[in-house]
C-alpha cells in the first residue's frame, strides 16, 4: 500500500462532499487506516475541520510517538483509543511490531497531563487486544487505565489484513507458530464455528457502513483489506471523481468481498 500524507485542501474538499451527500445522517469520520495519525502532522488541523463541520472524529494510536500529543489533546478529537496488548515488553514487541511498551506508559501521564491542561473533553480509552498470552493482564492494564482516567475497552485479538487470514485458512489444519498460536479466534475456526450462527441476512459492516479513503484520494475495497476498489491493475477509483452510490456499487461488485463472506471473515454486529 502507498503511503504519504493527505493535502489538507484534498481533506477539506473530500469532508465537503461527505457533508453534501450524507444527507441526514452525521458520519463519524475515523483519521487512521494502516497507520499511525500521530506521525501526521496535519492531524490536528483535520481534526479542527471535522468539528467545524459539526461531525464526530475518532482516532486510534499507539502511542509510540512522544512528539504532537499536546497539539492533539488541544485539537480535543471526539473519542481516542490507545492500543495495547501487553504490558510486557518481550510481548509487546511482537504483538506491536518495534514499539516500546515503556514509551507508551510515559505517554499515558504526557497524555493525561495534556488533557488536563487543555482541558480536553476527549473520551480516551485503553484498547486491550486479548492474546492467549495477554489476557491474564486485564486486571492489570485496567488498573493503568484508572490511574490517568482513561477508559479501559478490552477485545480479542484478530488476525488482519484480511488476506493474512486467509492464508493462513489456506494451510488448514497445519499447527499454529507465533502471534497466530496465541489467538483466541483463530481464522480456521472462524470457518468452522462461525458459519452454523450466521443468518446470512446481515449485511457487512465494513461494506455498507464505511468507506475508506487513502491519503490521495483514492478508495480501497474496506478498511479490513489492502486491495483497491478497483480491480483493475493500475487503476484507482478517486473519492472526489465518484458519487457515493457509484462508491457502493464497486464494492458489492468486488470479487474479494465474495471471498472474505465465503469464509465468514466479513464483520456483523449481530445476527439474527
Amino acid at each position: 500500500m502507498a503511503k504519504g500524507l493527505m493535502q489538507k485542501e484534498l481533506f477539506a474538499n473530500i469532508l465537503n462532499k461527505i457533508c453534501m451527500e450524507s444527507g441526514e445522517y452525521s458520519p463519524d469520520i475515523w483519521l487512521f487506516n494502516w497507520s499511525e495519525p500521530l506521525l501526521n502532522e496535519r492531524l490536528p488541523d483535520y481534526i479542527k475541520l471535522i468539528h467545524s463541520a459539526q461531525l464526530t472524529s475518532f482516532v486510534s494510536t499507539n502511542l509510540n510517538i512522544t512528539h504532537r500529543i499536546n497539539e492533539l489533546m488541544q485539537a480535543n478529537p471526539t473519542r481516542l483509543k490507545v492500543s495495547i496488548s501487553s504490558l510486557k515488553q518481550e510481548i509487546y514487541g511482537i504483538t506491536h511490531e518495534r514499539g516500546n511498551i515503556n514509551t507508551v506508559i510515559a505517554n499515558f501521564e504526557t497524555l493525561a497531563l495534556a488533557r488536563d491542561r487543555n482541558k480536553s473533553t476527549t473520551d480516551i480509552w485503553i484498547g486491550h487486544h486479548l492474546y492467549k498470552n495477554t489476557a491474564e493482564e486485564m486486571e492489570q492494564i485496567q488498573a493503568l487505565a484508572n490511574q490517568f482516567g482513561f477508559g479501559y475497552r478490552p477485545s480479542y485479538a484478530i488476525m488482519a489484513p484480511i488476506e493474512k487470514a486467509l492464508s493462513l485458512i489456506e494451510k488448514g489444519d497445519e499447527k499454529p507458530s507465533g502471534i497466530e498460536a496465541q489467538l483466541f479466534f483463530h481464522p480456521n475456526s472462524i470457518v468452522k464455528n462461525v458459519k452454523p450462527k450466521r443468518s446470512g441476512n446481515m449485511d457487512c459492516e465494513l461494506r455498507f457502513n464505511m468507506t475508506a479513503i487513502n491519503y490521495d484520494g483514492s478508495v480501497s475495497l474496506c478498511c479490513g483489506t489492502t486491495q483497491d476498489l478497483s480491480e483493475k491493475a493500475n487503476e484507482k477509483i478517486y473519492f472526489m471523481e465518484h458519487t457515493t452510490s457509484k462508491i457502493e456499487a464497486l464494492k458489492y461488485q468486488h470479487s474479494f468481498c465474495t471471498v472474505c463472506i465465503r469464509n465468514n471473515l466479513h464483520l456483523t454486529i449481530q445476527d439474527l
